[in-house]
């Protein structure tokens, strides 16, 4: 018979080990199947509240996903400290103030500056993510679709988002006017030359909403969520 100690040792690596798998899951997705993963994720952000609290009464925690050159995808579930959490909950009704920011700390400090500036033709721009999805309208003012290149991590929120803002007005979608810049058109430093950053409004263009869209955003999972300006609001997401 083994001994009670060493049984339980053992039960307690395989615990682990269990764990350490359940919280890292690697798998090979295609742009069409990462797409899929964002609008899973809006559908469970936009549960009503009473029927989310039912199901997740523990949260579902951070989704973290990041993404090789080759293509593989590396999926991530953790838990936010309970200071993130703070700084990241709204309710299902609010709405962010003009100039509002959440959280209410730098944009660097959140999701860390630029140190690059990609450019088409290196490994950097291949391992980026075209987002067509028919959800989300593109300004394109370049006419180069640099407005749909962004990370995987930016694509999945901006794909939640668009679920989200498709549930709460009939008639009205996510549209993008600025994501990956190409032509240095931003300050130093911007995340928006790594594709990490996108600057948003609804379509049709209507500024009243965009205190909600702001809302909605913070709930789609962006790590840093700006109400800019009467124009548009910013939303950016860390390195993957």
């Amino acid at each position: 018979m083994v001994p009670k100690q060493i049984r339980k040792s053992g039960s307690r690596k395989r615990a682990t080990s269990t764990a350490r798998r359940r919280r890292t899951r690697p798998v090979d997705l295609s742009v069409d199947a990462s797409r899929a993963v964002g609008r899973v994720l809006g559908e469970l952000t936009a549960l009503p509240p009473d029927d989310a609290h039912r199901l997740f009464p523990l949260g579902l925690g951070d989704v973290h996903v990041s993404v090789d050159p080759g293509g593989r995808v590396d999926i991530r579930f953790g838990s936010r400290s309970a200071t993130e959490a703070a700084n990241h909950t709204l309710h299902a009704g609010d709405s962010l103030n003009l100039g509002e920011k959440v959280p209410n700390r730098p944009e660097r400090e959140v999701v860390g500056a630029a140190t690059t500036v990609i450019r088409r033709g290196t490994p950097e721009f291949d391992a980026l993510i075209r987002n067509t999805n028919p959800d989300v309208v593109f300004k394109d003012e370049e006419g180069t679709s640099a407005d749909r290149m962004m990370t995987a991590r930016l694509s999945l929120a901006i794909d939640a988002l668009a679920t989200l803002v498709r549930n709460e007005w009939s008639g009205t979608t996510l549209r993008v006017t600025e994501a990956w810049d190409e032509n240095m058109e931003h300050g130093t430093k911007s995340v928006h030359y790594e594709a990490r950053a996108a600057d948003l409004t609804t379509f049709p263009i209507d500024g009243n909403k965009l205190g909600r869209l702001a809302g909605l955003a913070v709930r789609a999972g962006f790590a840093w969520v700006f109400f800019e300006n009467a124009l548009h609001l910013h939303v950016s997401t860390p390195k993957s």
